[in-house]
């Protein structure tokens, strides 16, 4: 897997997926720590002047702002929508991850389940990258 576009507010957690996936062999990682910020970088791919990630990971919850809005776009754009997406959050119960479930994200992981809960979560969309 080349690149992926990491939704983060938090920094601890930005440097925990930064790390888990250099070692997993990614190349680049670009990181948005807000909606803004996420949907300029979408908006540059779909114009061309960016190259598209191979992956997606998007927290729900960024502070004023909502990780939906990111997945409302990416669905909602033909360009953006064959991008695998993992959502890794701590907002969140049943009723978050249905409304995922009906985006068809990849996964939905929560945070309070560990890294090793989101490197399964990777493996299949690294081995179908590599």
């Amino acid at each position: 897997m080349r690149s992926v576009l990491i939704v983060e507010d938090s920094d601890s957690d930005t440097r925990q997926l930064f790390n888990l996936l250099k070692s997993s062999g990614v190349e680049e990682i670009e990181v948005a720590s807000g909606t803004f910020s996420a949907m300029e970088a979408l908006r540059k791919v779909v114009e061309d002047s960016a190259a598209k990630p191979d992956l997606l990971i998007v927290d729900l919850g960024l502070g004023m702002d909502s990780g939906y809005e990111i997945l409302r776009y990416w669905r909602s754009t033909p360009k953006l929508a064959t991008i695998p997406v993992i959502v890794w959050t701590s907002v969140g119960g049943k009723v978050d991850e249905e409304i995922c479930k009906h985006f068809r994200v990849n996964s939905f992981v929560n945070k309070q389940a560990g890294p090793l809960a989101l490197q399964r979560a990777l493996a299949p969309i690294l081995e179908s990258h590599a």
